[in-house]
């Protein structure tokens, strides 16, 4: 469902379904340059996406972020949930690709320990989120912001606003 206010998401025209899609024809959408009042539009449609909630942290079904599967196991603590199937989850692939200096996973370990302490969820209720929300994933006509490349599942806000920092 869209949110009413939301920001825009081009319209599937066709898709060739399997376990991944071979391919996915989207509405077309022409880019323009940004205009004054843009961020402004485009953080009150943010606002209208992230007012759309769940019970639940999670999805009822995994999806993908890049190439990667992202693990959407529903859970009632939000805590839990960005432990387990965001930092603990990705810890796991970099175990498996060798990638990971033991020093930084020992860290990752500590992080995960500590969790709870460090992130204040009181009040929060598990918002609709893009998922992948970085420049990138997002186009400008004249009028608004549209989405593309969503990861998305229910969390915390923050967690939109924090990959638009990190990108």
């Amino acid at each position: 469902s869209r949110a009413e206010n939301g920001p825009r998401v081009p319209r599937p025209l066709g898709v060739q379904e399997g376990t991944h899609p071979k391919f996915l024809i989207l509405e077309y959408v022409e880019e323009s340059p940004e205009n004054k009042g843009f961020y402004e539009g485009f953080a009150k449609a943010l606002a209208q996406l992230h007012r759309m909630n769940n019970n639940e942290f999670g999805m009822e079904h995994d999806n993908f972020i890049g190439s990667t599967v992202q693990i959407n196991t529903p859970e009632k603590d939000p805590v839990d949930f960005f432990r387990e199937h965001r930092i603990r989850f990705q810890q796991t692939l970099a175990r498996k690709s060798r990638k990971l200096p033991a020093g930084v996973d020992k860290k990752i370990d500590r992080l995960c320990e500590k969790l709870g302490d460090l992130m204040d969820t009181t009040g929060e209720k598990p918002a609709l989120l893009h998922g992948d929300l970085w420049s990138g994933n997002a186009l400008f006509d004249r009028h608004r912001a549209w989405l593309i490349d969503p990861a998305v599942y229910y969390g915390d806000r923050e967690a939109d606003l924090a990959m638009t920092e990190f990108f």
